[in-house]
């Protein structure tokens, strides 16, 4: 993860990644009902900006759940961050049949972060597919 350096834009306090990075890049949830993104490096930075473009396949009842997790350092084991819209950001297909873009903030919890996505009843045909990318800043 590269910082912004230009000198002006850091003047006003903001210090921000200079790109997104992609966790996802069109990956499809169908029967195989979990993915996990690579993880990247979210330390030193207080705040996360998750950007999510999601189009579902077929109304039967099926949804996806995005998971943003954080890596603890001591124990090497990957926490689920649980905080406002984090708690419980799933969707459903008749939501997102006409495809959905959201962006969402929250705050880094850790030196690492990942995305962990879980498909309910989806198949073959019944299926999600995203684009999701994150952005640091202070």
């Amino acid at each position: 993860m590269v910082l912004e350096d230009d000198p002006e834009r850091q003047k006003g306090g903001l210090l921000r990644s200079r790109d997104v990075a992609t966790l996802f890049d069109a990956v499809v949830v169908n029967a195989t009902l979990t993915r996990i993104s690579k993880d990247v490096r979210s330390s030193p930075f207080r705040n996360f900006a998750l950007y999510i473009d999601i189009d579902s396949a077929g109304v039967d009842a099926h949804t996806v759940q995005i998971i943003v997790e954080f890596l603890n350092p001591i124990t090497g084991k990957w926490h689920s961050y649980l905080q406002d819209v984090f708690a419980s950001l799933v969707y459903e297909d008749t939501v997102t049949a006409d495809g959905v873009q959201e962006v969402f903030t929250g705050l880094v919890m850790g030196d690492s972060l990942r995305v962990r996505l879980v498909g309910t009843s989806t198949t073959a045909s019944l299926t999600y597919t995203l684009n999701i990318g994150v952005e640091f800043f202070n």
